[in-house]
Parts: C-alpha cells; sequence; structure tokens
C-alpha cells in the first residue's frame, strides 16, 4: 500500500505547514493588493464618499514547502476598467522537484445585464499529490471512509488539469429587484450602506435569488509502483442560491440557502457516470458591540449531501467494487480549507456526508495594523479573532442516525483581516488526527 507522513504532523511536516502558511499569505497580498474592492457576488465595495479605482500588479514569489520544496513564480492580477466588479488573475511556478502548475481565471464578467460568468482552470505536474480513493479495494475499511486508516493515501506525482465555467443568473427579485450589481459602502471596514437584504425572510421582498448554471471538467493522473489510473470527469451542475446575509464578504445577520445536484453522464471518456446533489445553510446572528468590541456574530453552517447514483457490490472474488461515484475530488467529502480545517483535504469522501460548524467572529476595537507594507502596501481596515468548532461525518448510505454517530471534530482559532476589502484568514484547527494549519482569502461560509 502507498503510504506517506501521517496527519498527526512530524517536526519536519510543521516546518513545512509553517513555510507553506507564509508563502500563501504572501501570494493571498499580492491578489489582494490588485483585485479587491469587488465582492463575492457581482458587487462593488468602496468607502464611504470614495470612487472605485482600477488596480494592477505583477508580484514575483519565492518559497519552500515540504510538498514542492523551492520554487519560484509570479502572479498577475487586476480588475476590469470597463466592469469594476469583475477581476481577473493568472499565477504560475516551478519548483526544483518538477511541481510546475499554471492557475488563471476571472470572477463576475458581466455577459448580459443579469447572467455573469467565472471562468477558471489549471493545468500542471505536481510531485507530490496525495488522494484519498478506492485504488486498494481489498481494503477494509475503504481509504477515505470514516474508519479508514488515515496513512491509507497516494501521495505521488501526478499530471492534472481542471476546467470550470459558472454561470450566474440573477432574478429580477428582493434586493436585486432594480440592478443585479450590489454597491457596499464601508465606514472603517464595516457596513454603512448596501441593498435590501436580511430585511424579511420573502425571497420577493430581501435578498439575491440566483439560478446556477457550471460546466466542469478535471483530469488527474497517478503512477504509483504498480498503479497506473487516471481519474476523469465531465459534467454540469445545476444551483439555486438565495443570499440573504446583509453583506457577503463578512456577514454579520441574515442566512443563505443553496442546493446543487451535479451530473457527469459518463459520455468522452469520463472514468464513470455519477450524480450528486448537496445542501448548504448558513445562518449569522449580530450580538451587538461594546466596550471591547466593534462587532459580534455567531455564524453556523450546515451542509450535508449525497450520491444517488452510488452502486456498491461485492464481486465473486469477495472485494467490493463501487460504481457510478464521482472522483475523489468531488462529491461528498471532508477536509481541507473549509470543512474539518484539521485534516487534510479530502481527508473523508464516502457516498453521503455531513458537516456542522459554529464560530463566533469578534472584532475588537483594538487594531494595532492599520497598513501592511511588505513588498506590497494594503490597507487593513480590521483584525478578527475566530473561535471555531466543527463536527462531520462521511457514510455508506444517508442515514440520519449513521451521519450522527462517531462523528470526527476538529477545534480551532483563525486570525481574519479585512485587507484591502477582502477578507483573509490564517488559523490552525487541531483534531483527532493532528492539526493543520490554513491561509486563505474569504471566511470559510
Amino acid at each position: 500500500m502507498p503510504t506517506a507522513q501521517p496527519a498527526g504532523m512530524k517536526p519536519s511536516r510543521v516546518r513545512g505547514a509553517l513555510a507553506q502558511f507564509g508563502a500563501c499569505l504572501l501570494v493571498i497580498l499580492g491578489l489582494l493588493a490588485s483585485a479587491p474592492e469587488t465582492a463575492r457576488g457581482q458587487a462593488i465595495l468602496k468607502d464611504v464618499g470614495e470612487d472605485t479605482r482600477r488596480r494592477a500588479l505583477l508580484l514575483p514569489y519565492a518559497f519552500w514547502t515540504d510538498s514542492t520544496k523551492f520554487l519560484v513564480g509570479g502572479v498577475y492580477a487586476t480588475t476590469i476598467p470597463d466592469q469594476p466588479w469583475t477581476s481577473a488573475f493568472i499565477t504560475a511556478f516551478a519548483s526544483t522537484n518538477g511541481t510546475v502548475p499554471l492557475y488563471g481565471g476571472a470572477f463576475d464578467i458581466q455577459v448580459f445585464p443579469r447572467l455573469f460568468v467565472d471562468p477558471r482552470g489549471h493545468a500542471g505536474r505536481w510531485d507530490q499529490a496525495r488522494a484519498y480513493n478506492v485504488l486498494f479495494p481489498t481494503f477494509d475499511p475503504r481509504p477515505g471512509s470514516n474508519d479508514s486508516d488515515e496513512d491509507a493515501f497516494i501521495d505521488d506525482s501526478s499530471l492534472e488539469w481542471w476546467l470550470e465555467i459558472p454561470f450566474h443568473y440573477t432574478l429580477p427579485m428582493g434586493g436585486f429587484a432594480d440592478d443585479p450589481i450590489a454597491v457596499y459602502e464601508l465606514q472603517d471596514g464595516l457596513l454603512a450602506t448596501g441593498p435590501d437584504s436580511a430585511v424579511s425572510w420573502n425571497p420577493l421582498e430581501s435578498g439575491r435569488t440566483q439560478i446556477l448554471l457550471e460546466f466542469f471538467a478535471r483530469q488527474q493522473h497517478f503512477e504509483v509502483d504498480d498503479i497506473d489510473q487516471s481519474f476523469k470527469t465531465l459534467g454540469v451542475e445545476f444551483g439555486l442560491e438565495w443570499d440573504n446575509r446583509d453583506f457577503a464578504n463578512n456577514p454579520s445577520r441574515g442566512s443563505r440557502w443553496q442546493v446543487n445536484v451535479a451530473r457527469d453522464p459518463g459520455w468522452f471518456s469520463s472514468s464513470d457516470s455519477w450524480t450528486t446533489w448537496d445542501l448548504e445553510i448558513s445562518k449569522y446572528f449580530d450580538l451587538g458591540e461594546d466596550g471591547w468590541f466593534r462587532q459580534k456574530v455567531v455564524a453556523l453552517d450546515f451542509w450535508t449531501g449525497d450520491t444517488p447514483s452510488w452502486d456498491e457490490t461485492t464481486r465473486p472474488d469477495g472485494r467490493r467494487a463501487v460504481d457510478h461515484r464521482p472522483p475523489h475530488f468531488r462529491g461528498s467529502r471532508l477536509g481541507g480549507f473549509y470543512r474539518l480545517r484539521a485534516f487534510p483535504t479530502d481527508r473523508f469522501n464516502d457516498k453521503a456526508a455531513i458537516y456542522y460548524t459554529a464560530e463566533l467572529r469578534l472584532i475588537p476595537r483594538w487594531h494595532p495594523i492599520k497598513r501592511i507594507k511588505f513588498i506590497i502596501e494594503a490597507e487593513v481596515d480590521w483584525i478578527q479573532f475566530v473561535p471555531f468548532v466543527e463536527v462531520g461525518r462521511v457514510a455508506r448510505t444517508w442515514s440520519f442516525s449513521e451521519l450522527h454517530s462517531d462523528m470526527k471534530w476538529d477545534v480551532g482559532l483563525d486570525l481574519r483581516a479585512l485587507v484591502e476589502k477582502a477578507v483573509v484568514r490564517m488559523g490552525v484547527a487541531v483534531g483527532e488526527e493532528g492539526f493543520g494549519i490554513r491561509a486563505m482569502v474569504s471566511h470559510p461560509f
């Protein structure tokens, strides 16, 4: 069985994680310096009384991690003059161990008055790519399942490319009945004015309702010992979202609901045909302010998903086989930057999954860093301390009782900041298999 270092981090892994943490932060700052004054979902952010302006940046970077060794690269990002809510970027690097990726995309390109598209893609070679999947059919429990061995993964070279083209159509209702573009004015980083949201439970009166349509394709190829296998998928995802939060970038009240159905019909050399669905509900409670804090918010998130096409059988030789399942990088999975953050990316994947989290988001009046001057110069409106707890589980069937037994958990603490009108988060989460250090743009939900 191919194995690698366990998720419980050893000293070398800790040093590598810290190095990657700092490197991610540097690249994030580079992206923020050019892209922002935009918000999630066709929106413009600006301070009260200020105008929007175009920004562009070309930033070189160099760093070292366990998985890539020493690397050098660069990122270019810009906003679009005629569409100030639109941003685009491209980044690439090359490492001493042969890792060479290229990644680029654009966000909120306006195709028609209410139709937007976010094309993005990636191609490259990764020297140490990790996957928990069904490459070991004789193993019980199956790798990636809830009771699986944390060492049961592939960690080797991978050739990979992917393309995602999501379209968003904003319905003429609620707070966006007249204009699909939102303009948010901020006072010291907190919302001063914006569209009508979080004022009613009626989508006809409040919030943004969007129809989502995404075309996706991805291929990942592994060559490990005697294993030579490719995972290919090509399909479409349909979704419906009602975003009734007062401010999508940093909500203090309201809620968000989204349901998605994805389908790969098995055409054009896909590894298999499959169907998945998932549902996410987020809710926010404003606890007000006091002498210590400018803002206190309780943020709750629930997510679940299932794979109706999943077909698990036992072969004559006693081995279990699964047909009509998505690849390990799609479907019902937990672990990584957004769900169960103490665990590696996609550590758990199975037919069904469920997940809960609670965060306490605190913005103190104390604010020691107004501006960052490190390679780039960036304005910091506020910092935020966020303790959080997460629980979740994957299972071989969507069963309420099974999904709520023997659940995985972690606790953590993030330091977040509003840098150039976008949220940056950096933190650590601790769980039963070790801990994860994360640096990323935006809240996890």
